[in-house]
């Protein structure tokens, strides 16, 4: 269960360098975040411009998709504006925009991210996504180290209990979610989080029949040495019989 731990931490820290590198793209500025099916003022500055167009928008599916619009953005005074209420894929959007600056033909790109409470990693309601994360970590550090210290077969048992439906499941849990919401790109890395967190949901049933197994045996045989001591048996003579007649 250690190495889980490791794996978990590791892939957290991964969470955090992966969302700031998916977010650095070739954009000359960045709208704020919009929430997921909902419109976006896509807005562009030009003081010496007499027209911009919207000329296509990539869409962040796995394959990148790339919407042609070729559409004239309105205008009011020095600023530009296109509502676009395509945002149905959770993402970095790219817009591609075509203007007339001093009578040059020019291009530039705008760049914003859709998410499903319209806000970020980096921002409140995405930080927020990294408390339980970080209280069901802090819950499997505890157990764990509670689970090595612990000297009796009912304290084992009940720590890995504790450590397997407390605290594993639900931070596999908001892993794979913080992931899927946020990084809905990597898609092998949210099958793999999603089959490692369906093979605990189907663990869970086995791993509790095992711990009670253990639990029974280790009470026969403890109930097993405490009877031959009281018949006159050494301690250690007693633990060689009990094994013995395993």
């Amino acid at each position: 269960m250690s190495k889980v731990l490791i794996f978990e931490i590791l892939l957290i820290l991964s969470l955090c360098l992966v969302s700031v590198s998916a977010a650095e793209t070739d954009c000359a500025f960045s709208l704020p975040t919009v929430k997921k099916d909902v419109c976006q003022n896509i807005i562009q500055t030009c003081s010496n411009c007499t027209w911009v167009n919207i000329t296509s928008i990539y869409y962040p599916t796995s394959n990148g998709t790339i919407l042609n619009l070729n559409l004239p953005m309105t205008k009011y005074v020095n600023t530009y504006n296109y509502s676009f209420c395509g945002n149905t894929v959770i993402g970095t959007y790219l817009v591609s925009t075509y203007g007339n600056p001093d009578g040059v033909l020019d291009t530039g790109n705008i760049c914003y991210e859709v998410t499903p409470t319209g806000d970020n990693l980096s921002g409140v309601q995405g930080a927020l996504y990294f408390i339980p994360i970080t209280i069901f970590g802090i819950l499997l550090m505890f157990f764990i180290s509670k689970l090595f210290i612990s000297s009796t077969p009912g304290g084992k048992v009940s720590y890995i209990l504790l450590a397997y439906v407390f605290a594993l499941l639900p931070l596999t849990f908001s892993i794979y979610q913080v992931t899927k919401d946020y990084l809905p790109l990597f898609s092998f890395l949210i099958s793999v989080l999603y089959y490692f967190l369906f093979i605990l949901i189907i663990l869970t049933p086995l791993v509790f029949l095992v711990s009670m197994g253990y639990l029974i045996i280790e009470t026969v045989n403890r109930l097993s040495r405490e009877k031959l001591v009281k018949r006159g048996y050494s301690e250690s003579e007693a633990e060689t019989k009990v094994k013995r007649k395993r």
